[in-house]
């Protein structure tokens, strides 16, 4: 992908999910990702829905309390899984982005991520769950990808 159309994607991705009051990189380097009026209340649950009421109640509560100031503490994180070699990427026609890593040696791309740490690179809130991040990573615009995820996709190829 060229320079200029990598700008180009830039922008787009920026128009589709642009910040609000809610949204967006705080100054403790932690980035929400998604809004609160973006949560549906119970009964506006698309019936084909594949994520339970109790996930979406509990991500919004977390958000919540993020945008607050509080971070998950060792404590909160210890039955998380831990997310080594990651990176975040965003695929097309996607807005939030996903992280790709390993989880015990095997290879995962997780759900759209809601909110992570990007400044100590300690945890992410995807839909449904919480990550632990650790090892090389790649958050931030010219991050270079973790060699393992670069050795993983080469073997597959």
């Amino acid at each position: 992908m060229s320079e200029a159309d990598l700008n180009d994607w830039k922008a787009a991705y920026r128009a589709g999910r642009p910040d609000t009051a809610d949204t967006g990189l705080m100054t403790n380097g932690i980035a929400v990702l998604i809004s609160d009026s973006e949560f549906p209340e119970r009964g506006q649950l698309p019936d084909d829905s594949d994520i339970p009421w109790e996930y979406i109640r509990s991500l919004r509560d977390d958000l919540r309390r993020i945008r607050r100031g509080w971070q998950p503490s060792e404590v909160d994180l210890a039955d998380a899984p831990e997310l080594t070699d990651f990176a975040q990427i965003i695929g097309e026609d996607e807005h939030l982005p996903v992280l790709v890593g390993f989880v015990d040696g095997e290879f995962l791309r997780t759900e759209h991520v809601a909110a992570i740490d990007t400044g100590r690179r300690r945890w992410a809130r995807t839909l449904t769950h919480w990550l632990r991040l650790a090892g090389a990573s790649a958050l931030r615009d010219g991050d270079e990808i973790p060699p393992a995820i670069l050795h993983y996709l080469e073997k597959r190829r």
